[in-house]
């Protein structure tokens, strides 16, 4: 049985889209925005293609300026609403712990803004340890090997004995076989790809005949 779990954050615990909605609608609140407007533009969007989702939406919706934009990353960067986890998450980490199995979760992205989402989340109570790879002293992120080599590290684990699960081919599945992590493709093609989380579980309770 695998001793630590490590898991990406946006679009594996939860539908990140849900954030960016429960951030447009509080723009839209506090500066007078229709109603919808800007979740209409950002679903037009081919995210993986942009650089900036948030000046893009803006430029989408036909209402891009800088100021627009910076409040809109205040409200990206900080804006408090309840944000669910789906219920299939919950009984997964649940599970874990019931199982004395340690969690963490290591995310890319801008600290404030992934700390906001943990909060909106409240995951927390869930999670045994959550790394935000920008905050390491090099600033380097997934799939940077030395990124897992941490969170091993912190938990005292060595990579036989932990398995990372996440929704990116490059940063998640490959970053963590870098790290000589046994990793799972969330929603991936291959043959180490997973539709659920609960299909992890086989994986980590190392019930299944492949060597991990």
């Amino acid at each position: 049985m695998k001793q630590l779990v490590i898991l990406d954050l946006d679009n594996t615990l939860y539908d990140e889209k849900e954030y960016f909605s429960g951030v447009f609608t509080s723009f839209e609140n506090e500066y007078g925005a229709e109603p919808g407007m800007l979740l209409e533009a950002f679903d037009s969007i081919c995210r993986p293609k942009s650089r900036d989702i948030l000046k893009d939406t803006l430029v989408a919706a036909l209402s891009y300026t800088q100021e627009k934009h910076d409040a809109l990353f205040s409200c990206y960067r900080s804006s408090k609403f309840e944000l669910c986890l789906p219920e299939s998450s919950t009984y997964f980490l649940e599970f874990l712990r019931s199982r004395s199995i340690q969690t963490a979760i290591l995310t890319n992205g801008v600290v404030a803004v992934q700390k906001n989402k943990v909060a909106n989340l409240n995951i927390a109570p869930l999670i045994d340890e959550v790394f935000y790879a920008r905050e390491n002293s090099g600033h380097y992120e997934k799939p940077d090997a030395r990124c897992f080599q941490y969170v091993l590290q912190s938990f005292g684990c060595k990579p036989e004995q932990a398995i990372m699960i996440g929704d990116s081919y490059e940063n998640d599945y490959l970053g963590a076989k870098e790290a000589d992590i046994k990793s799972l493709w969330l929603k991936g093609n291959n043959f180490e790809s997973i539709d659920t989380l609960e299909q992890a579980l086989p994986f980590i309770l190392e019930q299944n005949n492949e060597e991990n």
